[in-house]
């Protein structure tokens, strides 16, 4: 199977937030258009926690999403790719990403990325979690898109409420399962003004799924 490929598009997710005051604030390492394409060069932030091959998580140019997969919205120039599709039952992998907010007692501190997945096993696909504490089989802390049936595709942007604006400290862990494959990019924070309650994410209709 094509190494940081994807497959043909078989449901689509979407994402309506709106919020006033926004402010942006950083994600650590999540610049990929300024890092070379190839294994990502660990050290920091992102950090490689789990899994066989650390040289499987790749920066490449966002035309090279490829294999009729969609690449992630908005992505134009380097997209970060966490490959685990294997030829033989693996393990998961998880990265994991530093960030900090603004601080602002009266905001809200939101996490947003666009993404797409491909999944060649049945039930394969990936989870989000913010400020996970090494708690990576807990399910309440996860965001799961719902890649089901194999082969099968998902992309759409995200949002996830992680509350108040306390400045760093906090973390983003993407944990990809055997089988799949995970593109990323436009990874930021925004700290908002108003209530808005954790884990805000919504999804829309899911539009079609198919098997070969």
């Amino acid at each position: 199977m094509n190494k940081c490929h994807g497959v043909a598009l078989a449901l689509t997710a979407a994402l309506v937030m709106t919020a006033a005051g926004a402010a942006l604030a950083d994600v650590t390492g999540s610049d990929f258009d300024a890092l070379p394409v190839g294994p990502y060069p660990f050290g920091g932030s992102p950090r490689f926690l789990e899994g066989a091959d650390p040289g499987k998580v790749k920066v490449i140019p966002a035309p090279a999403v490829g294999g009729g997969a969609p690449i992630p919205p908005g992505a134009m120039g380097n997209v970060l790719c966490i490959d685990n599709i294997q030829p033989v039952p693996g393990t998961r992998m998880i990265v994991e990403f530093d960030f900090e907010c603004e601080i602002n007692p009266a905001g809200v501190c939101l996490l947003k990325y666009d993404f797409s997945g491909a999944a060649w096993v049945d039930g394969a696909g990936f989870d989000v979690f913010i400020d996970p504490e090494g708690e990576y089989d807990n399910t309440d802390a996860t965001w799961s898109p719902p890649v089901v049936i194999a082969p099968s595709t998902i992309y759409g942007s995200n949002t996830e409420g992680t509350g108040v604006c306390n400045g760093s400290g906090h973390t983003v862990a993407f944990l990809v399962r055997p089988g799949a494959i995970m593109y990323i990019d436009n990874l930021r924070t925004e700290c908002v003004e108003g209530t808005v309650g954790s884990r805000t994410s919504t999804w829309g209709a899911v539009k079609s799924i198919y098997r070969e």
